[in-house]
């Protein structure tokens, strides 16, 4: 994907970076010298780079030439590019952002206004990758902590309990069969004391997507 809208800006180079625990950690290179692929792959979520700026301030990023970059973030200056100006737009999902997509050109001098459009543009595209990426990932490990019934999961609905693992089910003193019937009424299990805590967090889910 990275590669695909490099080649249809011109680009020398591409970057997807998101914003993992206080890091910045890069997701795609392309067209990035090895070196930098191998020693700029987790960086501290700063303003020393252009993507620490632009992650932080949430604005539109751009390096103009080779002096402009050793000037405003003397870190990079010893890093070798293929490129000679560079444009850092933001990527947001749910107004929030979550990491940021870069390009470098060849030519010095400041990035026509219709290509930055067009990188504006494509944010929002790379945004929702990289959430459907971390979101395969949280399955897969969801998916190993359920089956390796170290500890109880379920999942339920306002409605009641509609999947668990046999851990869940053993600890409950419950079966398959139970589960099946759909008579499984987390609500019901809950301490009278700690329903409030319950329906606080419903609330909170059903309003922001997480609790």
């Amino acid at each position: 994907m990275a590669a695909a809208a490099s080649d249809t800006l011109g680009a020398a180079s591409a970057t997807v970076v998101a914003v993992e625990g206080g890091r910045l950690d890069a997701r795609t290179f392309h067209g990035v010298h090895r070196t930098v692929e191998e020693d700029v792959r987790s960086l501290p979520l700063d303003d020393s780079t252009p993507t620490g700026l632009c992650v932080l301030s949430g604005e539109v990023v751009v390096v103009s030439d080779r002096a402009d970059l050793e000037a405003r973030f003397p870190t990079l200056a010893a890093f070798p590019t293929g490129a000679a100006s560079w444009v850092v737009v933001p990527m947001r999902l749910a107004e929030r952002v979550i990491g940021a997509l870069g390009f470098g050109f060849a030519d010095e001098g400041p990035v026509h206004a219709t290509t930055r459009r067009t990188i504006e543009d494509l944010a929002p595209l790379f945004s929702l990758a990289s959430h459907w990426y971390d979101m395969a990932a949280l399955e897969t490990a969801y998916r190993t902590l359920v089956e390796a019934n170290v500890i109880g999961v379920s999942v339920a609905t306002p409605f009641g309990i509609v999947a668990a693992n046999t851990a869940f089910l053993e600890m409950m003193g419950l079966t398959t069969a139970d589960l099946e019937s759909g008579a499984v009424d987390w609500a019901a299990m809950t301490p009278r004391e700690y329903r409030a805590v319950d329906e606080a967090a419903i609330d909170a889910l059903q309003r922001t997507g997480r609790s």
